[in-house]
């Protein structure tokens, strides 16, 4: 089979239980599109930053988070920035934070393990986030891409009569007539060519499975709830982006 380099070089960036001696574990927030990947640890390591109440000790958790939790990812599916649109039934990432190499790997398991395809915040994204959509967009099989309408352009092509995939642009962009309205001629400048114009998705496997089941296991073993869950997701957040 032949890759890409693109392909290649995402391959060589997605790190699974190999990478870590106890796997890895997806803690899901029990209400919310709220995600936190973490590595799997011993219950006698884990028991070191509980409170006798079974809460977490905030101030012990240093070397827990540092160690243990690898990313965070919060989805929405009717954020604002939206607009009410449908955006092809879409789940918003509103914020996303990774350690070093692992948001590729953040990212492949969401997708995989949530019924709905992502798209990218409509109105701010990283660089690194948008250099992913452009490796799903151009070079990974895998993934499954929907091609976006623009709402606010009523020429953007292909467009479709169907208004299920209508949603804003990405990053806050503006297009007319299917070109960035400050763009050239380049075929980059043209809506189809923004990986930010599409929506992914990506079968289940059954490794994605089996790591969010070590993660509802683990939440269960613990009695870990919606605190302990913003807690390691928000906090890792502020620590990457403070």
């Amino acid at each position: 089979m032949k890759y890409s380099i693109k392909t290649y070089l995402l391959a060589e960036a997605l790190k699974f239980d190999g990478d870590t001696k106890e796997g890895l574990m997806m803690l899901k927030h029990p209400s919310v599109h709220l995600y936190v990947l973490c590595r799997a640890v011993a219950d006698r390591d884990f028991m070191k930053i509980r409170n006798s109440d079974g809460s977490l000790n905030i101030q012990q958790t240093g070397q827990f988070f540092t160690n243990n939790v690898l990313g965070m990812m919060h989805l929405s599916e009717n954020h604002y920035s939206m607009q009410d649109l449908p955006c092809y039934g879409s789940l918003m990432v509103r914020k996303a934070a990774a350690r070093d190499g692992w948001g590729p790997t953040l990212y492949d398991i969401v997708m995989e393990i949530t019924e709905q395809p992502l798209i990218n915040d409509r109105t701010s994204v990283s660089g690194h986030a948008r250099k992913l959509m452009q490796t799903y967009m151009d070079g990974r099989s895998d993934v499954d891409k929907y091609l976006l309408d623009n709402a606010d352009d009523n020429r953007t092509y292909p467009r479709t009569e169907d208004t299920f995939d209508d949603c804003m642009p990405g990053n806050g962009e503006e297009y007319v007539d299917g070109w960035k309205w400050d763009g050239g001629s380049d075929d980059d400048d043209k809506w189809e060519a923004n990986p930010l114009s599409y929506a992914y998705n990506k079968s289940t496997s059954a490794k994605s499975l089996a790591i969010l089941e070590r993660g509802d296991n683990f939440m269960t073993w613990w009695n870990l709830g919606d605190k302990e869950i913003q807690t390691m997701a928000f906090d890792l957040f502020r620590e990457l982006y403070k």
